[in-house]
């Protein structure tokens, strides 16, 4: 992946160190905003300013959180998974107005609501979906 690319030589660096995938890093990068896989693929993608790494990096611990909030609520054949779903949950994650401890309550709470999705819009509406049951504060898709 690398071949000398100073970004992608620290993409590498950190996808090995935070155990995720490259469409995860993707995913988890475009979610700061300004960027495209069209980018990644031509070889013009740039790694997380300083500010975005730390955001980063705290969404990553967040969302190792709330995949366990799941694989520990959800049972079954129809449990949800995947990358699809990760890309889903970052994507939450790096919203300002997402609280993670009111979403992995949430989750405890309609662990019955959670199900596999055809795509990550769809993983991302069940998701808000339930972060927003009973919530005072909803966020907006």
């Amino acid at each position: 992946m690398s071949l000398g690319n100073e970004n992608y030589i620290k993409i590498e660096n950190f996808i090995k160190e935070h155990k995720i995938s490259v469409p995860e890093f993707i995913s988890l990068k475009q979610s700061f905003g300004g960027t495209s896989r069209d980018k990644f693929n031509s070889g013009r993608f740039e790694f997380f300013t300083p500010e975005e790494e730390v955001k980063a990096v705290e969404a990553l611990k967040n969302f190792r959180s709330v995949k366990e909030q799941i694989d520990r609520f959800c049972l079954g054949k129809n449990k949800p998974s995947g990358y699809k779903l990760g890309v889903a949950i970052l994507r939450l994650l790096v919203l300002k107005e997402c609280d993670v401890e009111i979403l992995l309550k949430k989750i405890a709470q309609k662990a019955e609501s959670l199900h596999k999705c055809a795509d990550k819009d769809g993983y991302r509406t069940m998701l808000v979906n339930v972060y927003n049951w009973k919530n005072p504060n909803p966020l907006e898709l």
